[in-house]
């Protein structure tokens, strides 16, 4: 996959009504470390009772591979090698249901569940990331509600089983977007929350425990529809893009970090996106960014010079304008970025042609998705 491979992975999206909250989560290096045999595959979580997991080899052959029951009012999912088996597998959780996993064995087939049941519940869970929050080598999950319910982590066993983890709350807060990154460069990994009410982003620092202390909060809007992280002017630390939903044309927010988990705000070009994902996709090295709209606006590639300063550049494709969420990853192997987009009632898969030319695409007929994982599912 053509990213910034010393730290990048592709993970968690998710989609609240008709806007997307996604992060690019830098929450470990185990991804990026496995073989390259292991072909990119697509977690998918939905509000329809069901959850897919659609697998990709280097002949665009993308297929169902597996289906397995959700939750009604499922909100979002992420993967990670919970029982380190060297597989990847799928975490889904949900309002008032006690999160879910469903273990692979490297080829896309389902060995068997985790569904938390000694465990004490998380009313209200709205997002998940995955990560080692208590620095035991084993991953580890947190969980951020949209009320005043104390967010949830839960420590791995080591084996993929769990144990209650610390509560902690951080107020009333409605459609929260969560990553989780090494903001401050101590090697723990710490949380970003952004809310809609507030419009304010928060950072918590990781006591390495599994708890977390206040860090930087800075305004940022309650229209922002999607948020992304990485290191978009390579000086080794983890940067924050947020896209503002509007009407009219707005500037992408970008957050530079100083080093410490403080964050010095840019401003990109004004664009109207609904949603956001980075990946290099001119393959020079650095991250840039894809923006996709729900606001019929030409769609655009921003991008980076390197040092965190983007160009808009528009272009044609068979890319409709209409799109909620987004990924990015090189789908067919051939050492391209190809764009995974939900659009209203339609997965579609749009491959690169070179030259960010788009003319290919596969369509997988799933509805209300919530949230969209890319990760090397199958050997």
């Amino acid at each position: 996959m053509k990213t910034h491979r010393n730290n990048i992975i592709l993970l968690s999206i998710m989609v609240t009504a008709a806007l997307n909250l996604s992060c690019f989560d830098m929450y470990d290096k185990m991804l990026d470390s496995m073989p390259e045999n292991y072909r990119l595959g697509i977690f998918i979580t939905t509000t329809g009772m069901v959850n897919y997991l659609i697998m990709s080899d280097s002949d665009v052959n993308l297929s169902q591979k597996a289906v397995f029951a959700g939750y009604g009012n499922g909100s979002d999912g992420t993967v990670a090698d919970f029982n380190r088996d060297g597989n990847l597998d799928m975490l889904t959780v949900a309002p008032d249901q006690r999160p879910m996993i469903a273990f692979t064995d490297g080829k896309g087939n389902i060995t068997h569940y985790y569904d938390f049941l000694p465990l004490t519940s998380n009313d209200h869970a709205r997002k998940t990331v995955a990560a080692d929050f208590n620095n035991d080598g084993a991953i580890d999950i947190f969980i951020a509600t949209d009320s005043t319910i104390a967010n949830k982590v839960y420590l791995n066993n080591g084996d993929g089983t769990f144990r209650n983890g610390p509560l902690w709350t951080y107020s009333n807060f409605n459609y929260t977007d969560l990553c989780s990154a090494d903001f401050n460069n101590d090697g723990r990994h710490d949380i970003m929350i952004f809310t809609g009410t507030t419009g304010v982003t928060y950072i918590y620092l990781s006591n390495g425990d599994g708890s977390f202390s206040a860090g930087q909060t800075f305004a940022s809007s309650n229209s922002i529809s999607d948020t992304a992280t990485g290191d978009l002017d390579g000086d080794g630390d983890i940067d924050i893009i947020q896209a503002v939903y509007d009407s009219g044309a707005m500037p992408v927010n970008i957050y530079k970090n100083n080093g410490d988990g403080t964050f010095q705000v840019t401003t990109g070009p004004s664009y109207p996106p609904g949603s956001i994902a980075l990946g290099d996709i001119d393959s020079d090295g650095d991250l840039d960014a894809y923006a996709g709209t729900d606001d019929g606006a030409d769609l655009s590639f921003l991008i980076n010079n390197g040092s965190g300063l983007f160009t808009q550049v528009y272009h044609n494709s068979a890319i409709p304008a209409s799109i909620f969420s987004l990924k990015m990853g090189d789908m067919d192997a051939d050492g391209d970025i190809d764009i995974v987009a939900y659009q209203s009632v339609v997965l579609r898969v749009y491959i690169n042609d070179g030259n960010l030319v788009f003319t290919r695409y596969k369509d997988f007929p799933i509805a209300s998705i919530t949230s969209i994982s890319i990760g090397r599912f199958i050997r």
